[in-house]
Parts: C-alpha cells; sequence; structure tokens
C-alpha cells in the first residue's frame, strides 16, 4: 500500500512578533550580551530541550531578526535593542518592527500584495492556501499571526489600512517630491527623506516603496529603500555600483 505524502506548509513562524519580543526580553534579561544555546534557551523559556515548541519559538526569533546564530550559539540582535529601547508606537519602534515582520519570507510577499490594506483574516488564509502552498489549517493560523504582527507593529487601523509611519506631532515621517515635469532635469530629482509605503510617480511609472535596515560592524546600519518590483538582476546591478563607489 502506498502512503499519502504528508503535505507540509512552508516554513513560517508559529508564533506573533509579540510573543517572539516576549522571549527575546527574557533571555536577554537572563543572559544580556553574553551568547547562549538552545538548552539555555529552553530553561529559560520553560521548554523542554527536546520538544517541538522549543525549535518554533527559536525559530520565530530568528526569523523576525530578535536573535542571531552563529555556530550554535544565539545572542540577541540590535533590532531587538531597537525594540526594546523605543516606547510602543513610537516611530523607532514602528519602524523596526516593520522591518522583523518583512523579514519573513512569507510576510513579505503579503506585505507587497497587500501594500495598501489588509484584508480580513480568511482572505489572507485563502491566498495562503491557494497560492503559497499552506495547508487550510496552517493558513488561518499563519494568517493570524500575520495580522497579530502588523498590528503589534502599529501599522494597522481598526480597518486594516496600512499606516504611513508617522512622526510625533502627526505629521507624515517622510515625504516623496516627484518632478516628472519636462521641464526639470531628465535625471528626476526625489526627496530623499523616503518612508516604507510612500509611492513614487515618475513619470508614468508608479511603485511602492521597500524599506530594508542591514546591519553593518561596530553597530552601524544601512538603509536601503528600493521599489517593490525590484527584479534580481537589478539588485545585482545596485551590488556592482556600491561595490565601484567603495573601492
Amino acid at each position: 500500500m502506498t502512503l499519502a505524502k504528508q503535505v507540509r506548509s512552508p516554513a513560517t513562524p508559529s508564533f506573533a512578533l509579540k510573543d517572539s519580543f516576549e522571549d527575546a526580553r527574557k533571555l536577554y534579561r537572563e543572559f544580556s550580551h553574553a551568547a547562549f544555546g538552545p538548552t539555555e534557551i529552553a530553561s529559560t523559556l520553560g521548554l523542554s530541550a527536546t520538544s517541538s515548541s522549543l525549535r518554533k519559538r527559536i525559530y520565530a526569533l530568528t526569523e523576525f531578526t530578535l536573535l542571531v546564530e552563529t555556530a550554535g550559539a544565539y545572542k540577541v540582535t540590535q533590532q531587538f535593542h531597537t525594540l526594546d529601547s523605543s516606547p510602543i508606537g513610537a516611530r523607532e519602534f514602528k519602524r523596526a518592527a516593520l522591518h522583523s515582520v518583512e523579514n519573513v519570507a512569507t510576510f513579505h510577499e503579503l506585505m507587497t500584495e497587500f501594500s495598501a490594506k489588509l484584508p480580513e483574516q480568511a482572505i489572507v488564509a485563502q491566498r495562503l492556501e491557494k497560492q503559497k502552498g499552506f495547508t487550510a489549517e496552517r493558513a488561518k493560523e499563519v494568517a493570524s499571526i500575520f495580522e497579530r504582527s502588523m498590528r503589534f507593529a502599529g501599522v494597522l487601523d481598526s480597518n486594516g489600512n496600512i499606516l504611513p509611519i508617522r512622526d510625533a506631532d502627526g505629521e507624515k515621517e517622510t515625504s516623496v517630491s516627484v518632478f516628472s515635469d519636462q521641464k526639470q532635469d531628465s535625471n528626476a530629482q526625489v526627496d530623499s527623506r523616503l518612508a516604507y509605503g510612500d509611492v513614487l510617480e515618475l513619470g508614468t511609472s508608479v511603485t511602492r516603496l521597500r524599506r530594508s535596515e542591514i546591519p553593518l560592524a561596530d553597530g552601524r546600519m544601512a538603509v536601503v529603500f528600493y521599489p517593490q518590483d525590484l527584479a534580481s538582476k537589478e539588485a545585482n546591478k545596485i551590488g556592482n555600483v556600491l561595490s565601484a563607489l567603495v573601492e
């Protein structure tokens, strides 16, 4: 008799960002900047060192970029410190939380597809099941985890609209200035103060910007804004240009 092959959903965190953030806080209180292993994580979180729950918790922590693993040892990241030191709802907190959510491949795809408004969980779950290969049950779980993570990041309103990150005065944090008039220079001038979710219009082309923060040495950070429809060849071109600039 041939056994049916078990369908596996794409790897995605089983915990929302808020839950993983609280796990990271417990680990930081226990170990501070020191490295720790899976056994220490299990003990701190009150789990069995051989449980599947421990593996899921660690996976979520690393996917949300709250822990980084090197040679089997873990440390909390600068990403965690940014979240931990920023008041919930503050601009810095929202930026960091959104970056954590976006780092998860499945969530990144959902944010690209639903860039302005997040529909009801049932619609998101159906999309995950029909187009992303999730089982029906897992699709519902992931849709809920994604929405809860976005709400923890503070970028969803009560109607599911994805909000721009704003400063303390309630004004939009940054803006994009568009110069598509024929009298302008052929190289369009764009305001350098860009935010995740801004829409950039150049001539007849319209694209929504995405933001990525790349940790560098000595605690430095490179911030990259790029169009959500960036192709791999275009990404390689950007890398080549940056390499040439620093040589």
